[in-house]
């Protein structure tokens, strides 16, 4: 299973020029216009009706199907199923084997290392069942600091984030990048290439420095580039 993100646009042109000066790769495949860099694809998706979401893609959905169907209305699309998380994130579970050679990318995107997807839930636990039903799973189960890491088998992360715990803008979802201190070298290469900062971030430490920032594309997709350190 391999996890991709969508991202809706009313103009086209706008959001690639938008991935490209953050250092994205722009690739058709087949009916389908992609932002690409060595770690992580997001579709740009034009259609009127699309929405932010996360991608599942993989062969067969029909065990997952079965089990989900308690926990969400499942509608039937034309790439596979539309369904909803806890908190209303959309999901498409996409039926195909994902082809690594034709998304494969040298390109090194301005954003740094990518950690994966965050979610703000109200409830940890419940959310945890939900996406553990997915496929994503954590080797502990303690919920009390407010967040848990879950991977999938490929490698592909999701965190959920309590809410109310982050004293910041927050879209749902948004792609985290943790890259330490050199985060204010790569918040300067942002702004270099005009691209309009959502938020700059101070909370995390004590000179009011901005050493972490939010992003958001025109189709309402976050990016977090924090400094973890």
């Amino acid at each position: 299973m391999k996890l991709t993100l969508q991202t809706p646009t009313a103009n086209l042109n706008q959001s690639i020029v938008f991935y490209e000066k953050l250092g994205f790769e722009i690739r058709t495949l087949g009916s389908r216009i992609v932002a690409l860099d060595a770690q992580s694809c997001i579709e740009i998706n034009p259609e009127r009706t699309a929405r932010v979401c996360i991608q599942l893609h993989q062969s067969n959905w029909n065990k997952t199907l079965l089990e989900l169907k308690s926990h969400t209305p499942i509608i039937k699309t034309k790439e596979g199923y539309l369904i909803t998380d806890p908190n209303g994130i959309w999901i498409k579970l996409i039926v195909e084997t994902w082809n690594e050679k034709i998304t494969s990318s040298n390109y090194k995107s301005l954003l740094g290392n990518y950690a994966g997807v965050c979610i703000e839930t109200l409830e940890v636990s419940k959310s945890y069942e939900f996406w553990n039903l997915l496929g994503f799973s954590s080797e502990s189960k303690d919920f009390s600091k407010g967040w848990i890491e879950m991977k999938s088998e490929a490698g592909d992360s999701i965190s959920l984030i309590q809410a109310q715990q982050c004293p910041h803008l927050f879209f749902n979802p948004s792609m985290t990048y943790f890259n330490g201190s050199r985060n204010l070298e790569i918040i300067e290469s942002i702004k270099k290439q005009n691209i309009e900062i959502t938020e700059e971030v101070t909370e995390f430490n004590s000179k009011g420095e901005v050493d972490n920032i939010i992003l958001r594309d025109s189709g309402g997709l976050g990016f977090f580039v924090f400094n973890d350190e």
